[in-house]
């Protein structure tokens, strides 16, 4: 059999070889390409859910986390920065510098967006303010190190946050599928 292709490939730390560095291994577990219909066992088993990413735009894995209930330590950025503000759901880590993506920029600037999508482009700009549309972020380690102990050490505080999350997932006024939609719809024009 042939060995299976990496889902995401990506320069960077071993995680695994980092976990036994620091200690922390035989209280870390490290999933990689986990098969969609397994992930909402692996958010329920967690204690917490977290994404301290360089870049992104959609950030769907932390939403998905929330929904389970589960508090998010996240960069403090693009959307996250919005869901985090409005939900109370985790915690967010300061950025030490951003770029913006430049991809993202070409969606906006595209003119079929606004044809396609009516003001969809603009209206979400507006909701959420110039970190919504995705930046490279380099996240400050030495706030992700106490925001990640405060959590570890408060169980309540862990369980009011995923609380808080699960309730502002379930009041969003569009489901998961229809965000989907919009998404492919606006990618639908910008394909060659």
């Amino acid at each position: 059999n042939p060995k299976p292709e990496p889902l995401l490939e990506y320069e960077g730390y071993d995680l695994e070889v980092e976990a036994m560095r620091y200690g922390i291994a035989d209280n870390v577990l490290i999933l990689q390409n986990v098969p969609e219909e397994v992930m909402r066992a692996v958010y329920n088993a967690s204690d917490l859910f977290v994404l301290l990413t360089k870049g992104g735009v959609f950030e769907l894995t932390s939403i998905e986390a929330m929904a389970c209930g589960i508090p998010i330590l996240t960069t403090d950025a693009s959307v996250m920065k919005y869901w985090l503000e409005q939900s109370n759901g985790g915690m967010g880590v300061k950025v030490e510098k951003k770029t913006p993506l430049t991809v993202v920029t070409k969606m906006l600037l595209h003119p079929n967006a606004f044809d396609t999508l009516g003001n969809y482009p603009a209206l979400m700009e507006a909701i959420f303010g110039g970190s919504f549309f995705g930046y490279s972020c380099i996240p400050s380690v030495e706030d992700a190190v106490e925001k990640l102990k405060t959590l570890v050490n408060n169980p309540q505080m862990r369980d009011e946050l995923g609380r808080n999350g699960y309730k502002f997932v379930r009041s969003l006024p569009i489901s998961p599928s229809e965000v989907i939609r919009k998404w492919d719809e606006l990618f639908s024009f910008l394909a060659p």
